[in-house]
């Protein structure tokens, strides 16, 4: 199930961490400011965006969590994935690795290195 592409979740999510930052400098204005009125949709956003990864989070250990391909747009399945490296397997573009950064994501084909065995045994 593709929710949406890997490049606009990237965007979505750095986007979300600055407007976090905003909400918690927004705290700090005083109570009758007009700016205290947008303190509760930042919330809101912030909020559906930590259960959308969450639900994510849920599909990838289930192995189902599936993203449109960086370059190519089709389902990739998301093989693997830590806080800055994603594996996905897309059936037109094969194995990529996409390394994220701040507003930055990098999609470099995958090149598996077959262990050699030991021959000194």
């Amino acid at each position: 199930m593709k929710l949406f592409s890997l490049r606009l979740w990237h965007r979505l999510c750095s986007l979300s961490l600055l407007l976090m930052f905003a909400m918690v400098g927004l705290w700090f204005l005083p109570r009758d400011s007009q700016a205290q009125l947008f303190i509760l949709p930042l919330a809101g956003v912030i909020a559906s965006v930590a259960l959308l990864g969450a639900w994510q989070g849920f599909l990838l250990v289930r192995q189902r969590l599936e993203f449109g391909c960086p370059q190519c747009n089709r389902n990739a399945k998301v093989v693997a994935a830590s806080k800055k490296l994603w594996h996905l397997e897309c059936p037109t573009c094969g194995d990529l690795q996409v390394h994220t950064g701040w507003f930055r994501l990098r999609v470099m084909p995958q090149k598996y290195k077959r262990a050699k065995p030991d021959s000194r045994r």
